[in-house]
């Protein structure tokens, strides 16, 4: 929400030179409040093995992206997020389904049934950065363009062939995908195992 204001301030009455001075700070308040547990993480992870996740170049490229694919997933969760809460004020009820966890994928036509939201947002307020002097506003043009292109990054990221990459490249790697526990081993199939094992772990 805070996020929308600053943008609708900027867009609709412009910042005086007070708020000019101080527009960023909430901005690298949130940005400090989400970076703190990477950090930490990396710290903790650091101190103990890299080789647990990955080994350290993999570990360090890991976090980058990781950071990255976060700050493009925010603004888009932030909307999401909006419409419903907005849709609970409004009498929406709401079902706590079951997680779909196997890797099929996601079709234009589903993306685009539960991300037009943010991408009609993402393009109004784009257009609206076009009509106004969009100097005093770039800090504006990385929430739009995670808006607007909320819905192919999407279907990027769901992709099975991106996930294949990322795990020959053992990218994003867990302590339990290097030595798995006993428990996961007798509930994970062995074809499944040795086709994980033998495409990455098994490089050095």
């Amino acid at each position: 929400m805070l996020s929308f204001a600053s943008v609708a301030k900027g867009l609709l009455g412009g910042f005086n030179n007070t708020q000019v001075d101080l527009r960023f700070t909430p901005q690298l308040v949130i940005i400090g409040v989400n970076l703190l547990p990477k950090i930490a993480g990396i710290i903790d992870i650091a101190g103990n093995s890299f080789e647990r996740y990955g080994g350290g170049f993999r570990c360090v490229v890991s976090a980058l992206l990781e950071l990255i694919l976060m700050t493009l997933i925010g603004p888009a969760t932030a909307v999401a997020i909006t419409v419903f809460l907005c849709g609970l004020l409004m009498g929406k009820s709401i079902t706590w389904d079951s997680q779909n966890r196997d890797r099929l994928g996601l079709s234009l036509r589903d993306t685009f049934r539960a991300l037009w939201p943010q991408t009609l947002l993402g393009i109004g307020i784009a257009g609206l950065l076009t009509i106004k002097d969009s100097t005093p506003q770039m800090w504006a043009l990385p929430f739009v363009t995670s808006l607007c292109l909320a819905i192919p990054f999407a279907v990027l990221t769901a992709s099975p062939r991106l996930s294949h990459i990322t795990i020959c490249l053992r990218l994003f790697t867990i302590p339990e995908e290097v030595k798995l526990p006993p428990l996961l081993s007798s509930l994970i199939a062995p074809e499944i195992i040795s086709r994980y094992q033998g495409s990455g772990h098994q490089k050095r």
